[in-house]
């Protein structure tokens, strides 16, 4: 009869350990890299790298930001349009006049800024139930206070677990 019990009690918590360890966002093959002005840069997430935010007022939009770290810069690669959706379909927006946006800051990051006058970006995955995304991207960036420009290509951003925001 204890044979029983243990045997029972060892599959209860078998399962219980399998369950805790695959709701666990996997973010190990989390990706987010350019090449500023031909140089790769890998830039680094940490654990709440994007954030997705649905808010329903006079007009409905919604907002899905990355923001990464290099050694000496950050990288914000935005899409926003006017859908009431946490879904995101696989799309292009393909100009700063249809929702793409791509900035980039070195310290101390408020004072200077390239923002882009051409930009790009492809959504490939989307994983609602897992929040994650994964695209393409590149642009062209200009700074006024050092009157230079950057050219972003072959951007990529890969499994980037998100949070959502629905107000």
């Amino acid at each position: 009869m204890k044979l029983k019990y243990i045997i029972i009690l060892f599959v209860l918590l078998s399962c219980k350990k399998e369950q805790e360890t695959s709701s666990a966002p996997n973010t190990s093959s989390a990706n987010f890299s350019a090449k500023i002005n031909g140089t790769l840069t890998q830039f680094f997430t940490g654990s709440t790298s994007a954030e997705l935010y649905v808010v329903n007022g006079d007009t409905a939009h919604r907002s899905f930001y990355i923001s990464g770290f290099s050694t000496n810069a950050r990288l914000t690669v935005s899409i926003q349009d006017t859908i009431y959706s946490a879904f995101f379909p696989l799309t292009v927006y393909d100009s700063i006049q249809h929702g793409a946006e791509i900035t980039y800051s070195i310290p101390p990051f408020t004072s200077i800024q390239y923002h882009a006058i051409e930009a790009y970006v492809q959504l490939q995955t989307t994983d609602l139930f897992n929040r994650k995304m994964s695209g393409l991207f590149h642009g062209v960036l200009v700074s006024s206070s050092l009157e230079d420009t950057l050219v972003i290509s072959d951007g990529a951003f890969n499994d980037i677990h998100y949070s959502a925001f629905l107000k």
